[in-house]
């Protein structure tokens, strides 16, 4: 009886290790088809890639891609609109199962996660105040307060860029240009694009046209060795490069910027 019970036991315990083994194998592909939703991390904060309507919508470039990879998988569309810094962590944590935030593909990241085909070319400019001529040249930016978005490409890369920098960090680059508005700080460094719009809508700031730094390249983000959900991803953005579409949501989202 007891030699029974044991074995009915020790049949249990494989069986479940077997069950958790499948789970634990399964890819985040199959999970997305499996539960029939896909989950988009991001930050929407970034005109024209992403921001929110009167509604509370997210739109813009990447609202957009993101659309269009859910539509591929034949799932729904859910969106988690978070800090831009605990993005990797979500991912990480399959939390979201991709980024898609005018997010910068860099070998940084590429060592925890896996990066898209790239689908736009970006870079780092400096706004300034308008009345301000003392910023010309990037040997002018020495020892000044800079403002950046914490966990972008310009925070992790000013240290290098600026000798000197005294760097405050924000949960936005709207909110770094309204205190070098206010004259906290001294510039702000951000992506061209959002830096376009900001100009345009806040009186007073200019960006600065004699300074330019390295082009970078926006991406879709997944984990890593997630090679079935990013061969998809991929054709997604090849159809949507040899359509001239991403060109269109472009010109789209920043003439309402």
């Amino acid at each position: 009886m007891k030699k029974s019970k044991f074995a009915a036991f020790i049949i249990l315990v494989s069986a479940a290790l077997v069950l958790f083994a499948g789970c634990a194998d399964k890819s985040v592909f199959d999970e997305v088809i499996s539960k029939k939703t896909i989950v988009w991390g991001t930050n929407a904060e970034f005109e024209p890639f992403e921001s929110k309507d009167s509604s509370g919508e997210v739109i813009g470039v990447d609202a957009e891609i993101a659309a269009a990879i859910a539509k591929e998988l034949g799932v729904a569309l859910e969106v988690e609109d978070m800090e831009f810094d605990s993005l990797p962590a979500a991912l990480k944590s399959s939390q979201i199962d991709f980024i898609a935030a005018g997010y910068t593909s860099n070998e940084e990241r590429a060592l925890s996660m896996d990066f898209s085909k790239p689908y736009f070319t970006a870079a780092q400019v400096v706004i300034v105040r308008a009345d301000d001529e003392s910023i010309s040249t990037k040997d002018d930016l020495s020892g000044k307060s800079l403002g950046v978005q914490t966990g972008t490409t310009g925070d992790t890369a000013v240290a290098s860029l600026v000798e000197g920098a005294q760097v405050s960090r924000y949960n936005s680059i709207l909110l770094a240009a309204e205190d070098l508005a206010l004259g906290k700080i001294d510039a702000v460094i951000a992506d061209n694009l959002p830096a376009m719009i900001i100009v345009k809508r806040m009186d007073g700031l200019n960006i600065v046209e004699s300074i330019s730094y390295e082009e970078e390249k926006y991406a879709i983000a997944v984990k890593k060795g997630e090679t079935e959900l990013l061969d998809k991803i991929n054709g997604v953005i090849d159809e949507l490069l040899a359509d001239g579409k991403i060109d269109g949501f472009v010109e789209k989202y920043f003439s309402m910027g």
